[in-house]
């Protein structure tokens, strides 16, 4: 599946959950592919076909992301990872 492909089904997985998947404009390399926005929570999400790589350039954004703001990447590389994301996001924190 292509990196399109699994936006396509994880936006529709997300919107048959009441959630929005946004796709976010490359305007700094290395950002996270995608928002995803539900009633519970909001998280940064990397779509991935699955062979895909991240770059070190990503690496070194998701790293900051992280340790500077405690904001985690999440990286989804099938429909059905997408599917456990939207479980774990579900539950409260």
């Amino acid at each position: 599946m292509t990196e399109a492909g699994l936006h396509r089904a994880c936006a529709a997985l997300a919107g048959g959950r009441g959630a929005w998947l946004v796709k976010l404009l490359p305007s700094v390399t290395g950002l996270p592919d995608a928002l995803l926005v539900s009633v519970e929570r909001i998280a940064l999400v990397e779509l991935k076909a699955p062979r895909g790589r991240l770059s070190p350039r990503q690496r070194a954004v998701f790293r900051r992301l992280w340790e500077d703001y405690g904001i985690e990447v999440h990286i989804v590389r099938t429909p059905a990872e997408f599917t456990k994301l939207l479980d774990a996001l579900g539950e409260p924190q």
